[in-house]
């Protein structure tokens, strides 16, 4: 209670300082405010190294990759298999040019995913939870140096109750909705995620979003090679299927310039 009470006030203010996303994204735990402060302090200083020509490559240059993730349930007859929903997952990543810098890079990751319900009404299929997440691999972040606090997005979990309040992270938006709550998280560097959970009472058959904008340097020349984690869980039910919660999970970044596509058949019995 003491959160909601915060997120309402305060929080909003932090999460929603300098945002920007394609519509629908979410939020993380912050590290300790005292390394935090440390951590922004060095990555102010690093990014003010650049050179007076430096600028970020446009989002609509950068990299863009997508995955969809299609959810289908398998009934007893004579139902039999039916479309739950889906979820999309976009990631976006870009780096600084012209940065003059002899030492580091400068990056940004965003990520962005969407749950969609079928609309079916035998199911009553509702998003639960939706999670999307990034993380280094141990090569990549052996390179990693700092976080640039400035450019991550939000930097806090928050819960919100005032629907139509459109955040912005990177390239994309979202607006919360239903007293969701928002889980951001940063731990090791370029190690993110967000989650949006309505927790044990799912109310609403619209679409749930969430996203976040991460930002970090490199060792010049190194890259910011990662592994990606996203799922949707839905839940359905009503007096003619059974009330249950259908999660699905992949790890997929998906192609550039592409949407790939992947399934799940959950047998709920």
């Amino acid at each position: 209670m003491l959160r909601f009470m915060m997120c309402v006030g305060a929080l909003w203010a932090v999460a929603l300082a300098g945002l920007s996303v394609p519509r629908g994204a979410v939020a993380l735990p912050m590290p300790d405010a005292a390394i935090a402060s440390g951590a922004a302090a060095r990555s102010e200083h690093s990014e003010a190294r650049s050179s007076s020509g430096a600028h970020w490559q446009a989002w609509d240059k950068a990299l863009h990759a997508s995955v969809r993730i299609k959810v289908y349930v398998e009934l007893h007859d004579p139902i039999g298999k039916r479309y739950v929903g889906d979820a999309v997952a976009q990631t976006y990543k870009r780096k600084m040019l012209n940065d003059g810098d002899a030492e580091l890079d400068y990056w940004q990751i965003a990520r962005h995913v969407v749950g969609r319900p079928s609309g079916d009404e035998l199911l009553s299929a509702r998003v639960k939870k939706i999670w999307a997440s990034q993380q280094l691999t141990v090569e990549a972040e052996s390179h990693a140096r700092e976080w640039l606090w400035r450019r991550t997005k939000p930097k806090a979990s928050f819960s919100d109750c005032a629907d139509g309040v459109e955040v912005s992270v990177g390239v994309f938006t979202f607006v919360p909705g239903d007293c969701s709550e928002y889980d951001v998280w940063t731990g090791a560097i370029g190690h993110q995620r967000i989650a949006m959970d309505q927790g044990s009472i799912v109310s609403g058959y619209g679409q749930r979003a969430a996203a976040y904008v991460s930002g970090f340097t490199m060792e010049q020349g190194s890259g910011p090679a990662a592994t990606w984690y996203e799922f949707v869980t839905f839940k359905i039910g009503n007096e003619a299927v059974p009330n249950v919660n259908l999660k699905c999970a992949k790890r997929i970044r998906g192609k550039p310039g592409k949407t790939v596509t992947r399934k799940c058949v959950i047998d709920p019995y």
